[in-house]
């Protein structure tokens, strides 16, 4: 639709191209007084689990290893093994 009618409307006015620069800004204009009237259902709905999840506290991050354990054996690290 829009090229089509820029290539229709460009030479509406004596300026070049102001005819399709109008149409296609009225078709715009169009689109969203079109759109203003749509409807829609809300896509989810809050549980009160949902609800109380905002007050729940973080969990605490895992522990990070030391080089201390890891020379010890005392934590796996396949990676650190050559």
């Amino acid at each position: 639709l829009g090229p089509n009618l820029a290539a229709q409307t460009r030479t509406l006015f004596s300026v070049p191209f102001a005819g399709a620069y109008f149409t296609l800004a009225g078709v715009a204009l169009l689109a969203i007084v079109l759109m203003s009237f749509l409807w829609a259902h809300p896509t989810t709905t809050i549980t009160a689990a949902a609800k109380n999840l905002r007050h729940a506290k973080p969990p605490d991050p895992p522990k990070r290893p030391s080089i201390a354990d890891v020379s010890r054996g005392r934590i796996h690290a396949p990676l650190l093994r050559t």
